[in-house]
C-alpha cells in the first residue's frame, strides 16, 4: 500500500544553528503541519475502513451464496429420495404434498410409443405411481448417484423389478433431472432405455 503525505514536516540542515542539528523546514500549507498530518491520517484510515468493509461485504456474499446453494442442495437431496420412496410406495401418499408443486411436471422422452412421455400437476403424477404395482411387482430403486445442477441436481440410478403380464424380469438405468422451486420438486426430465421396457412386456 502506497501512503503520500507531502504536508509532513521536513528535516533539512540549517546554517544558523549548530552544526550538526537539523530543524524543520516550514510546511508550505497555511494550516499547521501537524494538523494537516492528522488530517491526512484520518483521511486514510477512513479508507482502510472503507475498503475493508467492502471486502467483509464480498466474503459475506460469497459465504452466504455458498451457504443458500449448500442449502438446496440438501433440499433437493432430500427431496429426490422422498420421490423416490414414494414411486415405490415406501411412504404414505400424503407426503406428496410436501414433496411435489401442485403444479410440478415431468417428462419421459424416450419412452415408446403408445407409452406415458408426460404428465402435469400432481395428482397426475400419484395416479401414475398408483398403477405402476398393476404391472410390475417387487420393483427396486438403487441408491442415486447425484450431480448438482443449477436449481436442482442430476440423479442416476437403477430400477429392477419383474412386468406381471409377461413374467419377465425387468432392469433398467435412469437418468433423472430433477428441479427445485420454494423447497418442493417443480420438474422433472426422467430418460430410460424404452427398449428394455419393451423386451421386458415380451414385445421383442
Amino acid at each position: 500500500m502506497r501512503c503520500v503525505c507531502s504536508d509532513v514536516a521536513k528535516i533539512v540542515p540549517t546554517p544558523d544553528r549548530d552544526e550538526g542539528k537539523l530543524e524543520p523546514r516550514p510546511s508550505a500549507s497555511s494550516e499547521p503541519a501537524g494538523r494537516v498530518f492528522v488530517s491526512g491520517l484520518r483521511r486514510n484510515v477512513a479508507l482502510g475502513l472503507t475498503h475493508t468493509f467492502i471486502l467483509l461485504g464480498e466474503r459475506r456474499g460469497t459465504l452466504w451464496f455458498l451457504r443458500n446453494i449448500l442449502i438446496t442442495m440438501a433440499t433437493a437431496t432430500e427431496l429426490l429420495h422422498k420421490h423416490l420412496a414414494l414411486f415405490v410406495c415406501e411412504i404414505p401418499v400424503g407426503e406428496a404434498e410436501n414433496v411435489y408443486h401442485e403444479d410440478v411436471t415431468i417428462e419421459f422422452p424416450y419412452a415408446p410409443e403408445g407409452h406415458t412421455r408426460s404428465l402435469s400437476g400432481r395428482d397426475a403424477l400419484l395416479a401414475f405411481f398408483a398403477r405402476i404395482p398393476g404391472f410390475a411387482k417387487d420393483f427396486c430403486v438403487g441408491e442415486p448417484a447425484i450431480t448438482e445442477i443449477e436449481g436442482g441436481l442430476v440423479a442416476e440410478y437403477t430400477g429392477d423389478s419383474t412386468f406381471i403380464e409377461s413374467g419377465l424380469p425387468y432392469s433398467q438405468q435412469y437418468v433423472l433431472f430433477m428441479y427445485v422451486r420454494d423447497s418442493k420438486i417443480a420438474s422433472m426430465r426422467e430418460y430410460y432405455d424404452g427398449q428394455r421396457v419393451l423386451r421386458a412386456l415380451g414385445e421383442l
